[in-house]
């Protein structure tokens, strides 16, 4: 406010503070003042207005994801490459191969929600989810994903479903099964990687395979360490390891304790 004499006056208020002189007028209307006490209500709660499930800072109180995803397994076991009797029409060159998907339901209370959808990375496109309760719908790339369908009843305390399930062309390795599987919760937009397919060790949640043939007629014999450490044992026993230098040597001479001496190439002999 501005004196007689023209003085600037200037005056702060504490908030929460006693006032010793409220009823003075300090260049606001009546008007102003109570526009002021609204705003300070209206802020006096930030809670105030958020949506059910929502606290400040913009957390969130519940987590419906991870309430699933902690409480159900993900095992997923090998079908056939061939001879499994399902129309393969969808599938390039007409091939395609049979898994089953393992769901546990590992808590001890019913869950009736049918809001989730379980998203997965297949390197092989899925062609059909055999099972009336699910449906897979391909989102981009290698992303898939498995919903509830309109005949979903909910999983049942300590049970399994099986859900078969038909890809394109054929699986020889486990490794063909990517982990991370996780859970999406529309009624709070949540997330939540499903545990035991949190890791790098396959067996973790792929069933071991006990064929890897593509076809009824293929002779291809799996590789292991152990064979494949026996094979490369023949370049060094049994391979002439002068036959194998880059360039070829013009002649060379090996004494008894097989090295050999390089003479140069003789470029003039080149027709």
């Amino acid at each position: 406010s501005v004196s007689d004499d023209g003085t600037i006056e200037s005056r702060v208020v504490v908030v929460d503070e006693e006032c010793i002189d409220c009823d003075s007028s300090v260049g606001s209307s009546a008007g102003d003042s109570g526009s002021s006490d609204q705003n300070s209500q209206s802020t006096n709660n930030p809670s105030e207005g958020l949506e059910e499930g929502t606290q400040s800072g913009g957390g969130t109180t519940s987590n419906y994801a991870l309430e699933l995803a902690s409480s159900v397994r993900i095992m997923i076991q090998m079908g056939d490459n061939f001879d499994h009797g399902v129309d393969c029409s969808l599938g390039d060159w007409g091939l395609c191969y049979t898994k089953t998907l393992m769901i546990d339901y590992l808590s001890e209370t019913e869950y009736l929600n049918n809001e989730f959808k379980i998203y997965f990375s297949s390197i092989h496109r899925v062609l059909a989810v055999d099972h009336p309760d699910f449906v897979h719908e391909h989102i981009t790339g290698d992303l898939t994903l498995i919903k509830p369908a309109d005949t979903f009843q909910g999983f049942k305390p300590m049970t399994r479903v099986n859900v078969p399930l038909v890809l394109e062309y054929w699986s020889v390795q486990e490794t063909d099964n990517m982990p991370r599987w996780f859970v999406v919760d529309d009624r709070d937009g949540s997330t939540a990687v499903i545990p035991n397919t949190d890791t790098e060790e396959i067996h973790n949640f792929v069933v071991p395979y006990t064929s890897t043939l593509k076809t009824a007629s293929d002779n291809s014999i799996p590789m292991t360490a152990a064979s494949r450490f026996t094979l490369n044992l023949k370049t060094v026993k049994e391979v002439d390891a002068s036959t194998r230098i880059i360039p070829t040597p013009y002649k060379t001479t090996m004494n008894g304790a097989q090295s050999f001496n390089i003479n140069g190439i003789l470029l003039g002999n080149v027709q």
